[in-house]
């Protein structure tokens, strides 16, 4: 399962991936247009432009292309995170088959990004300490370990 961000998001990509077997979840713009028959075609962001909403639909058109693509677009919508308001949905291209797997999938790159970032800068610094080798991969593991009891 490859989780990406929108510098990511790619229909080529993802149709690569889909062909040697991988998963693929992926933010994409939400002035991205979808076509939901021959008729019509919709941005993302005119299926759901305010919190509390989630959309999900399957096999989706993507763009101005005549082929259908196997993916599908989920679009999240809370109506807050940590009691604070949301400004900004989610709108994921997947192969997952819900909308509970996309975000829950999604929310797991969050989590990755958080924890690189907290080792780099945020407190542990790793890249200041120099250890090398054996010393580094101790550290390493460790940081990991109490990330992991205290933080995920």
């Amino acid at each position: 399962m490859l989780l990406g961000d929108r510098e990511f998001c790619s229909k080529y990509l993802a149709t690569w991936l889909l062909e040697i077997g991988w998963g693929y979840c992926s933010r994409i713009e939400k002035s991205t247009y979808i076509h939901l028959d021959k008729q019509e075609s919709v941005t993302l962001n005119q299926l759901a432009s305010h919190s509390g909403i989630s959309v999900f639909i399957q096999g989706v058109n993507i763009t101005n292309t005549a082929h259908k693509f196997p993916f599908n677009v989920a679009v999240h919508y809370p109506k807050e995170h940590h009691g604070l308001p949301i400004t900004e949905g989610w709108f994921l291209l997947t192969t997952l088959p819900d909308i509970n797997s996309a975000v829950k999938a999604y929310a797991t790159r969050f989590q990755i990004e958080e924890m690189f970032r907290d080792y780099k800068s945020y407190g542990f610094n790793l890249e200041l300490t120099q250890l090398t080798g054996s010393r580094f991969d101790t550290w390493f593991l460790l940081l990991t370990l109490v990330y992991k009891l205290f933080y995920i």
